[in-house]
């Protein structure tokens, strides 16, 4: 029986139990892959592998592999899912898993068509049949049939939370599958509250569908006069905010209650690339152009007949118009900002059902009037107040939870870097409410090469950059610009072009190709796509990070009203970075120096993950240019906004440093003798005194980039005098 949590009634449900999963063992799946062969590999995007696989019966799978320091929660996860959720034609079906000391798999069956995102804008072969109209009508359904599935599932629901049009995973007869599980939550009785949601209206932020309003809870006094809220009653869950960049609902960002209109949400969006043929991005760049909302955007060509200037032309115009502009007129209100209007999903498969495929007609008619009076009337509702039991509620929880962050923030700012800590010691387990490290027993399959970096030529960076346009700059300084641009694949990237061509510019342009060719996959790390060197150009092109860096996010966002890092987000970038600078520690029989971590250099991709970036200055250190010895330093008081003693170098004047009265720092330590080049105030006293880099220094400017992101200021602002 189906139990509806809203009604809280049974029903007759016709669905399947769960299929029992099969435990496979490590070398059936080893066998299946051809030991993890990388020519079967169907997709790495940092944190999971896929590969291709044949099991012992002959049967075609997808097997996934974890294999980013978050895999065990991710594991976790999908494993919880696949055994909940019944069988369904619309719903990625879980076959088995293996899990052992060395590895977390799980095995689905072979999706021969890829995902929706793969056939609209990645599919690499320009000559490939499009999706035709029916075929999409067909996947807008067995989407919304597969999510409504989810969310009824007897006496629990599940809510998915990373619905994307990559996550749409099409069979070989491009029947839609709901997939990507891996941020999936089971919403039961334990986990859940029934209460009010509550979130302040304002215009929506450009790309995302996410307003510019304040969270619910700092300094309401000062907007209530002037600003209208959006109020409903629903049953949610509280829990870290996670997704994919532009499907995130609005409430569920700003307040942190995630309820199944916020996969509603992100199934508007999925529609909208569906008909488009575009990724939501590129559909958030065209209406921010014009200043414009994206939905405002699309109801302004809907007001002016003008709705083929939104559908893929690809289509080359084999759609029926009427269908076209119903579903259009769904998706608008799937991604309705109030979500109190927002349609049920069992409610969207109906209508759908109704308008497309001629059954249950008589619902016909109430849904398109439905759909014209939220699309394109007067939307703006009225929520219900909220009782003082359920304020007086949220204040009690709002008042710990800060209480929380206090005391959490207290603790951790008393953790430094001396002398004895080493990032090697991030192989185990570190756990933040115990501060104490433990064994892992777990570590991960052997990966395949990393791809090295591509030569472009200049006209394809030319092309991918729009001729190097002012409009497609993010940085700027004096020896180097960064462009935003777009590949002929469809990938995002940042190109990096140095501003002149010398002798020295070309000396670290080489260098840092060298370390992306030499650095291993890590998804901490950011990797180098390319590059491209002609007489008069420099160019580096790496993946876009679409968060900017973490000095951007903690100072220089010119946003004022946007949501500040909160401290889960923080401890997780903390976390990030420290894997990434372990992983360029120990790089098989050579290490690499990176030589000016700081706040700037830590980039964060869509998920807000840490990315270690900014190798103009790394070093690779290998028995060549290596040498062991002491290091020895006199003791003095620190130099202003540096971090740096105020001592004279050891090896000038030594006659008057090497006094009697004068102490010492000895330890020995494997070292490159170079010149300190990077930011004063991250470089570690041993090396700016001696020139003699270890990776001590990475951990000297690791410690101060972490001060910077509890501070949320600039190293130089918070330093006293002295």
């Amino acid at each position: 029986m189906v139990f509806n949590l809203r009604t809280f009634s049974f029903t007759e449900s016709v669905e399947d139990d769960p299929t029992p999963l099969k435990s496979f063992s490590l070398k059936e799946i080893r066998v299946a892959t051809h030991n993890f062969s990388s020519k079967n590999v169907l997709k790495d995007d940092g944190y999971s592998r896929v590969y291709r696989g044949r099991l012992a019966d002959g049967s075609l799978v997808a097997i996934k592999s974890f294999v980013n320091w978050w895999r065990k929660k991710y594991f976790k996860a999908e494993l919880q899912v696949g055994s909940t959720a019944s069988t369904h034609p619309n719903v990625l079906c879980l076959r088995g898993f293996c899990r052992t000391k060395k590895a977390l798999l799980l095995v689905y069956p072979l999706m021969f068509n890829n995902s929706l995102s793969y056939n609209l804008t990645e599919i690499p072969d320009r000559f490939a049949q499009p999706l035709d109209w029916t075929i999409r009508k067909r996947i807008a359904l067995g989407a919304a049939r597969g999510l409504a599935h989810l969310h009824n599932q007897g006496n629990i629901k599940i809510m998915h939370r990373y619905i994307c049009a990559s996550n749409i995973l099409l069979n070989v007869h491009f029947e839609a599958m709901v997939g990507g599980f891996s941020l999936a939550m089971i919403m039961h009785e334990r986990n859940i509250e029934e209460g009010t949601i509550e979130r302040r209206t304002c215009m929506p932020r450009r790309r995302t569908g996410v307003c510019f309003s304040l969270p619910v809870g700092e300094n309401s006094a000062d907007y209530d006069s002037d600003q209208s809220y959006h109020r409903y009653g629903d049953v949610y869950v509280y829990t870290p905010i996670c997704g994919t960049h532009g499907y995130i609902a609005p409430e569920y960002i700003y307040t942190g209650k995630c309820t199944l209109k916020n996969d509603v949400f992100a199934y508007g969006n999925v529609l909208l690339v569906l008909i488009s043929g575009q990724s939501i991005t590129e559909l958030g760049d065209l209406a921010d152009n014009e200043n414009l909302s994206l939905e405002e955007w699309i109801g302004d060509f809907m007001n002016k007949n003008k709705l083929g200037r939104v559908i893929d032309p690809n289509l080359k115009g084999n759609y029926v118009e009427k269908e076209a502009e119903q579903l259009v007129r769904l998706a608008l209100l799937c991604t309705h900002e109030d979500p109190s209007v927002r349609p049920e999903m069992s409610e969207v498969v109906r209508m759908l059902e109704s308008e497309f495929f001629q059954r249950d007609p008589s619902t016909s008619s109430s849904w398109s009037r439905r759909l014209k009076k939220q699309t394109l009337g007067d939307r703006k509702q009225e929520g219900k107040k909220r009782t003082h039991a359920e304020k007086k509620k949220r204040g009690k929880r709002e008042n710990l939870r800060a209480l929380t962050i206090r005391t959490t923030r207290q603790v951790e700012s008393t953790l430094f870097c001396n002398a004895g800590f080493s990032f090697s010691r991030l192989r185990m387990v570190f756990n933040l409410r115990t501060f104490s490290f433990t064994e892992s027993d777990e570590d991960d399959p052997t990966p395949p090469k990393t791809p090295p970096p591509k030569s472009f030529s200049l006209k394809e960076i030319r092309i991918a950059t729009d001729n190097f346009s002012r409009g497609n700059i993010m940085g700027d300084n004096w020896c180097n610009k960064v462009y935003r641009g777009r590949l002929a694949d469809g990938s995002l990237v940042a190109v990096k072009r140095a501003s002149f061509v010398n002798w020295e510019r070309v000396k670290k342009f080489e260098a840092e190709v060298q370390v992306g060719r030499t650095i291993s996959t890590h998804p901490n790390v950011l990797r180098l796509r390319g590059f491209c060197r002609t007489k008069k150009e420099l160019l580096l092109v790496y993946p876009l990070m679409i968060n900017n860096s973490l000095s951007y996010n903690l100072r220089e966002r010119p946003d004022q009203f946007a949501r500040p890092l909160d401290w889960t987000t923080r401890r997780r970038i903390a976390l990030g970075a420290a894997r990434g600078l372990a992983h360029l520690h120990n790089q098989g029989n050579i290490k690499i120096a990176h030589r000016d971590i700081r706040a700037s250099n830590i980039l964060l991709n869509v998920h807000f993950e840490a990315m270690i970036g900014g190798f103009w200055l790394a070093m690779i250190m290998h028995e060549r240019n290596v040498e062991e010895g002491t290091i020895k330093r006199p003791m003095g008081m620190p130099r202003r906004g540096t971090g740096v003693t105020s001592s004279s170098p050891v090896e000038e004047n030594s006659a008057v440093s090497g006094s009697d009265s004068q102490t010492y720092h000895r330890y020995e330590d494997v070292y490159v003798n170079i010149p300190p080049l990077d930011k004063l105030g991250f470089i570690s006293p041993g090396y700016f005194h001696t020139g003699k880099c270890t990776l001590k220094n990475d951990v000297f400017a690791y410690g101060k980039m972490l001060l910077e992101l509890i501070s949320g200021q600039q190293l130089r602002l918070f330093l006293p005098d002295g």
